[in-house]
């Protein structure tokens, strides 16, 4: 029984964390031009690299059929959700396109923290639970969490070391 409130009270904590940062400051926060097409860029790239990804596994698989009984489909296709997600975010965050003018990137700092922290602690019990591999297959049961965690790290290490830039950036 305490398997499904733990999931579902961090699911609750992250929604009303996301509510909070979005509606803390009502600003007209929007786009300027030159972030639109950095952004625009940012999904072509993050598209792209899914289709390549996607193709490969694909490609992969065919020419390995040994590869389904190793690694769920499911694990790799997200994998490579998280992959193109994790360009996209990382392009649009060194470009200045991730946040709209006048936003706040604390908001989003916090929901990584919280993010890495509860996935984090999923991955933990996964792993303290010997459910890292399934019969000697790779799930996205036992590495999901970890995926989740590894690429919201990233993001908010991205997201720390553009804000010490742009600190060095304004004092210079």
């Amino acid at each position: 029984m305490n398997n499904i409130f733990l999931p579902l009270a961090a699911l609750i904590v992250v929604a009303l964390l996301v509510y909070v940062i979005v509606n803390a400051k009502k600003k007209d926060n929007h786009f300027d031009e030159m972030q639109l097409i950095k952004r625009a860029k940012g999904y072509k790239i993050g598209y792209f690299i899914l289709l390549i990804g996607l193709t490969a596994y694909a490609g992969l698989s065919a020419y390995y059929p040994d590869l389904k009984n190793r690694v769920e489909p499911e694990i790799a296709v997200f994998i490579v959700m998280m992959i193109s997600i994790l360009i996209f975010a990382v392009y649009c965050i060194f470009n200045e396109a991730f946040f709209s003018i006048g936003e706040n990137a604390k908001g989003y700092s916090f929901v990584c923290v919280a993010m890495v922290l509860l996935n984090g602690f999923g991955f933990y019990r996964t792993i303290s639970e010997g459910e890292f591999l399934k019969d000697g297959i790779i799930s996205y049961s036992g590495t999901g969490n970890l995926i989740v965690t590894g690429v919201f790290a990233v993001i908010l290490v991205c997201i720390i070391v553009k804000s010490i830039m742009n600190k060095r950036e304004t004092e210079e």
